[in-house]
């Protein structure tokens, strides 16, 4: 009979990890099971295969240690017929969710698709004079985006836009300081 192949992942709903804290990662692909498992060159402190896995979808929580530093990292899923090819994820102190149109609470990290001519869209609760940060890493994840950041005032004025740069790698990164209190949007596109 054939040798088993080597798991291949396709998607991760998540290209992040939080230092410290539990991160659930929702992989989809080819040949995931059996045992499958993370594998990184960073302390991984635990995992648990949650049930109902499949060869086709593992949701996997994953706990790192507090000592590791921030940065970009590989990460592969292994298991008993091989290991898959690398995934680059960002790992940091936020709070990793996806996209969402509405924030609950600041900082976080959101992760989505955009696609084409499309735009994502959330909001936020803002206070006066809170400086804010927002950061696009498509590129440094291996993506093909050209992130366009857009910030919008409570009443849908244009405040403040970021194109992507060099020194990011072609990412982006927006600052700011809200001129008053409510909800905020923040928009992303690509470039084209």
């Amino acid at each position: 009979s054939p040798a088993a192949a080597a798991p291949e992942i396709r998607n991760v709903n998540i290209r992040g990890l939080q230092i410290g804290a539990k991160t659930t990662l929702t992989i989809d692909g080819t040949d995931l099971l059996p045992n499958p498992q993370i594998v990184m060159s960073l302390p991984i402190t635990a995992q648990t295969v949650q049930p109902n896995a499949t060869a086709t979808r593992v949701v996997i929580d994953v706990t790192l240690d507090k000592s590791v530093q921030p940065g970009m990292y590989n990460l592969w899923l292994g298991n008993a017929n091989g290991i898959s090819g690398k995934l680059v994820v960002a790992v940091d102190q936020l709070p990793q969710r996806t996209f969402a149109t509405e924030i609950d609470a600041l900082p976080v990290a959101l992760h989505g698709t955009v696609g084409s001519s499309a735009k994502l869209r959330t909001t936020f609760v803002g206070k006066k004079d809170q400086e804010i940060l927002i950061e696009a890493e498509a590129t440094r994840l291996g993506g093909k985006l050209r992130p366009v950041l857009h910030l919008y005032d409570p009443a849908g004025k244009h405040l403040a836009w970021s194109m992507p740069s060099p020194a990011l790698r072609g990412d982006t990164r927006l600052t700011a300081k809200l001129p008053a209190a409510g909800k905020y949007t923040v928009e992303l596109h690509d470039l084209q």
